[in-house]
């Protein structure tokens, strides 16, 4: 998933970490993904559990709106 801004710019990308991430054919995909978004300097907000994941989001997202409030 994305996170985009209003106007559409990706701000981050978001993944969950299942158990298919194991598999060997998705760890290259997954090396894949973070080297292509390291590239356009687009974070990557990843982890295993979920509520980890919602609440790296939130404090990303208070982060990203208080950046654009200064």
């Amino acid at each position: 998933m994305v996170i985009t801004d209003r106007d559409g710019g990706i701000v981050a990308a978001v993944e969950l970490d299942d158990c298919s991430h194991q598999a060997s054919h998705r760890q290259r995909r997954d090396l894949l993904l973070e080297e292509v978004l390291r590239q356009a300097d687009i974070p990557l907000l990843r982890s295993k559990d979920e509520g980890v994941l919602v609440a790296n989001v939130q404090t990303f997202l208070a982060t990203v709106e208080q950046r654009q409030n200064v």
